[in-house]
């Protein structure tokens, strides 16, 4: 074998090298973009949210605030444990309502926002069975929060 020919096939196993580690930081970069959650914004009051899409509409509940869940409505049966155990919700509401009781199978999480029109408790509620993800996603959209005073917030009557 000449040496043209060993220097030859040295240079066609670097092409074949980079060409490779091109494709793997293309699909790097395509998981990247693909990974991040495609976000809508969502007024509540004098409040936006930033909720991912797969996230349901905010809704009205008999304790007389109004919460989001991490999955629509829709889709819970009563008494299907799989739902309850996985879901987050964001809850709007009066501050000064009690919290869950220690016990609970969800974590609490609570901020009140001053506003012009007084404060107002945002309370991420998340269920001890979600995920490091979810529970991460859940953790931005309560991040997320700004206030916009666009209008007074209605409370729904318990």
């Amino acid at each position: 074998m000449s040496s043209s020919g060993f220097e030859e096939g040295r240079l066609w196993r670097g092409v074949t090298r980079s060409a490779m580690a091109a494709g793997y930081a293309w699909g790097l970069v395509r998981r990247a973009i693909a990974s991040r959650p495609v976000l809508r914004k969502v007024a509540v009051g004098p409040l936006s949210f930033q909720l991912p899409r797969q996230w349901g509409d905010f809704t009205s509940s008999p304790e007389g605030d109004v919460f989001a869940s991490s999955r629509p409505l829709e889709q819970v049966l009563d008494g299907d444990t799989n739902w309850y155990s996985t879901i987050s919700e964001i809850r709007v509401r009066k501050p000064g309502v009690r919290p869950l009781a220690a016990m609970a199978p969800m974590q609490e999480i609570e901020r009140v926002i001053e506003t012009q029109y007084g404060p107002i408790s945002i309370v991420l509620r998340i269920a001890n069975g979600v995920g490091v993800r979810k529970r991460t996603e859940a953790l931005r959209v309560l991040e997320r929060i700004r206030v916009t005073n666009a209008s007074p917030m209605v409370w729904p009557s318990p």
